[in-house]
């Protein structure tokens, strides 16, 4: 026989009634536990808007047309930086040098890094979308080391005495935009980073500069252009890391993004002023090299008038800018069959 309940209703009310505040705890603590449970089954990762969605939900495109929109914005850029560059020369010598100046580029390809001190430049490094080039002004006779884009390998980068190419300074800072019609890359999580890898350039025949045994491949470096993968913060979808990658997909020269300021645009509101990092640091592995840059003032848009064409034209810089002698212009290239 079941056991008859010795609350009558009056009695059960009157245990609500002293045991209101209890019961109501109970309640809150059992939807706060179930809310708990719902939210472990699911992986999270931030969203373009910002806010947390689950994971998956983002597709490559989506993420890399966020990214370009950002990248479009700081198409062209003028910035004063303080620059630190060590490096290992030719004779395994540890070297250091550093100073003030400017960088500045306009997209694509058409970049310019002046290095100075007192206001005597020391050193002007630059690309046009063919062309790389290094002005040693503190040589006697100063000096200037150039060559083409779809040449430069290991060889040359060591000749040339930085740690990547100067067309290369844009997509390590993390402003250079992911080309869409190269196909679909990859979307992986880690911690609280998203990281995007673009699709691998198309590979070259074999023999050939970047090809399986070449220098080029050995050097880590592609014709013309790197494999890439791009850190994305999982917080504000700003990059923080970029990587260039060999063939093999291992890291060959890296950069370090952080503490992002807002960039004066001209024509933009304030408000509207995209964010970009103000210190980027640059890794070159097997030389045991570094490149820091500490920006400040950076400003962009198309009415920046900083910003000139003469900056990127390599005629006007060695002819007339700088005066390099005929028999002090090094062409990297020169004797190359390629």
């Amino acid at each position: 026989m079941r056991p008859r309940s010795n609350r009558s209703p009056n009695n059960w009310a009157k245990f609500l009634k002293r045991n209101s505040r209890a019961i109501c705890g109970w309640i809150g603590l059992a939807a706060c536990l179930l809310a708990a449970a719902a939210c472990t089954t699911r992986s999270t990762t931030t969203s373009p808007s910002g806010a947390t969605g689950a994971a998956g939900r983002y597709s490559y495109r989506q993420l890399a047309e966020r990214y370009n929109a950002r990248a479009a914005v700081l198409d062209r850029l003028w910035t004063r930086a303080q620059v630190e560059l060590k490096w290992k020369d030719a004779e395994g010598k540890s070297r250091f040098e550093s100073g003030e100046g400017h960088l500045i580029y306009l997209l694509p390809g058409r970049v310019a890094l002046e290095v100075g001190k007192v206001g005597q430049t020391g050193l002007w490094a630059g690309s046009d979308q063919e062309r790389y080039w290094i002005f040693d002004l503190k040589a006697e006779p100063p000096t200037v080391r150039f060559g083409r884009h779809d040449l430069f390998d290991a060889h040359r980068e060591a000749k040339l005495g930085l740690p990547v190419a100067p067309n290369q300074l844009p997509l390590l800072l993390g402003v250079a935009p992911i080309d869409l019609a190269a196909g679909e890359g990859t979307v992986d999580r880690e911690s609280n980073s998203i990281i995007l890898t673009p699709p691998a350039p198309g590979s070259p025949a074999p023999g050939s500069p970047g090809s399986a045994g070449s220098d080029t491949a050995r050097s880590g470096h592609w014709v013309g252009e790197n494999r890439y993968r791009i850190w994305l913060s999982g917080r504000t979808l700003e990059p923080w890391r970029v990587e260039l990658l060999d063939e093999r997909g291992q890291v060959v020269v890296y950069a370090e993004l952080s503490n992002p300021q807002r960039v004066r645009v001209a024509g933009l509101a304030s408000k509207q002023w995209p964010r970009l990092a103000s210190r980027m640091r640059i890794y070159l592995r097997d030389r045991q090299a570094t490149l820091t840059l500490k920006l400040e003032d950076a400003r962009g848009g198309e009415g920046e008038d900083r910003i000139r064409a003469r900056q990127f034209d390599f005629e006007f810089l060695v002819n007339r800018q700088f005066k390099i002698p005929p028999e002090q212009r090094i062409d990297l290239d020169a004797g190359s069959d390629q």
